[in-house]
């Protein structure tokens, strides 16, 4: 068995840990590996699905892992390939309807497990936020809610380059904006009170149930709905607005947090003790095995 994936670390990563769990081979798309039973981890965008169709095509059996944001507009023929060649599955019932949305004929839903590592801190900070530099992360949410906090202090880990020149960003004195080498993530976590991710969409959105789950801690985050209201240590704020976007390649709902309630459920978050309880809870909802239904397809 072999699993191709893209070039996103977030999948890459994916990659790796149902690797793992299944002893599979890992490639990414511009490698060739050889014939065989084949999982495809990709975002549903056109571009990313051009670049593993090959792949697709030259597998003895696949499972297309597929994660989008929002509606997937794309050219039939990759729609009609992926439905041809592969098994289709989701990490969330919110990503299950939007590729349904698009054509896709989806099999399953697997979400993404949780891993817990223990890494030394970067340091102390009350508020953290880790992510990709893009407005549909929230960064701007992150300076505004640091603004209105000057007693606390916050944590940025982002990428250097993406939409938001980090050059450019007038920071509060209370925030420092770090660029973080993947694997480091769970340093980040260890080396912050309470996590904050006002995302404007995502498919599952993985950081804030690691976190929880390493920590115990609570994650303060955007009402999407990825999130589940039983989750233990999730603590969801007020929407503000929600509108549709297209970014070039889905159309994506986003919805707008509210920046004063995220204010406050903050200033409780970072008060909170830590809750071996969620820690636990996080473990079992999201657990590695659940990769294994993966096999049920070969």
């Amino acid at each position: 068995m072999q699993i191709v994936h893209t070039y996103q670390y977030s999948l890459s990563k994916v990659a790796s840990h149902i690797a793992e769990v299944l002893n599979a081979r890992v490639y990414k798309t511009s490698e060739l590996p050889p014939e065989d039973d084949t999982i495809v981890i990709s975002t549903a965008l056109q571009p990313d699905l051009r670049s593993v169709a090959g792949h697709i095509v030259g597998a003895s059996r696949c499972v297309a892992y597929l994660v989008a944001e929002g509606v997937p507009r794309l050219d039939k023929k990759y729609v009609r390939l992926v439905n041809e060649h592969c098994h289709v599955v989701a990490p969330s019932p919110y990503v299950k309807s939007l590729l349904e949305e698009s054509g896709f004929v989806v099999s399953d839903v697997i979400p993404h497990a949780v891993r817990v590592s223990q890494a030394p801190p970067l340091g102390r900070s009350q508020v953290g936020f880790i992510g990709v530099n893009l407005f549909r992360k929230g960064i701007d949410i992150v300076i505004k809610a640091a603004s209105m906090l000057p007693s606390l202090s916050f944590l940025m880990a982002t990428t250097q380059h993406g939409q938001i020149p980090l050059q450019n960003i007038v920071a509060p004195p209370n925030l420092k904006i770090i660029t973080l080498p993947p694997g480091y993530e769970y340093s980040f976590y260890s080396s912050v009170a309470s996590l904050f991710l006002p995302s404007r969409a995502e498919g599952f959105s993985l950081a804030p149930r690691e976190f929880v789950a390493a920590t115990g801690r609570l994650a303060v985050v955007s009402p999407l709905p990825v999130y589940h209201d039983e989750e233990e240590g999730i603590v969801k704020c007020s929407a503000k607005d929600e509108y549709t976007v297209f970014d070039g390649h889905q159309f994506v709902k986003y919805i707008e947090a509210d920046v004063a309630d995220c204010v406050k459920k903050l200033e409780e978050a970072v008060r909170a003790p830590p809750s071996p309880s969620a820690a636990e809870e996080m473990r079992k909802r999201y657990p590695p095995e659940l990769y294994l239904k993966f096999l049920q397809f070969f």
